[in-house]
């Protein structure tokens, strides 16, 4: 008799234990149950830094128009100036004809500067308000590198309200003290831009 043969009269001797199919669906239904448990709780993790990374990243975003908010407007680094001519004249051919229609549209605040300045090596396009509650600026500066904001967003940073929005080539912010949504929907019209 060879191995095989005695392997088989072994096996065949031993008696096969009445719930032996029972026992092995419940172990696979176990494992079954126990990976999809893991399998979502690995997605909910991933879901969950997703959202904290983009929230990071649209902070970043949306401190860009802040800068220049607290560098230029808070910190007073701008021409007053008394005429829209002036303004427009400071914006050159391409922002100049946006001055007319910022100061129809933006009711209770009142425009005292228009203005190209730098923070840091960025250009901006400024156009600084005064109203009852401090300075607004409204902050246009183009796309740099892979920012982006694909819908307006609103974020309070640094104790200031910051609203941004962008089109192909620009992103467009409004920091003030205080929120003013209005006012960003107004801009948006003035400028032609989509949300």
């Amino acid at each position: 008799m060879n191995q095989r043969d005695l392997l088989r009269r072994a096996v065949d001797s031993e008696p096969v234990p009445a719930d032996l199919s029972a026992l092995v669906r419940t172990s696979l239904e176990g494992h079954r149950s126990r990976n999809w448990l893991g399998l979502l709780a690995g997605l909910a993790a991933c879901c969950v830094l997703l959202v904290a990374g983009l929230n990071v990243y649209t902070v970043s975003v949306l401190r860009v128009g802040l800068n220049d908010h607290v560098h230029c407007g808070l910190g007073r680094n701008f021409p007053v100036q008394a005429e829209s001519n002036e303004m427009a004249a400071a914006l050159g051919p391409e922002f100049g004809p946006m001055v007319q229609p910022m100061m129809q549209k933006t009711s209770g605040l009142r425009l005292i500067s228009a203005h190209k300045c730098f923070v840091g090596k960025r250009q901006y396009i400024h156009f600084v308000f005064e109203g009852s509650d401090g300075l607004t600026s409204v902050s246009i500066t183009e796309q740099a590198g892979l920012e982006w904001l694909p819908v307006q967003q609103e974020r309070e940073i640094d104790g200031q309200a910051v609203i941004g929005f962008e089109d192909d080539h620009y992103m467009v912010f409004v920091s003030s003290a205080q929120p003013k949504p209005d006012l960003a929907k107004n801009v948006e019209e003035v400028l032609g831009f989509r949300l």
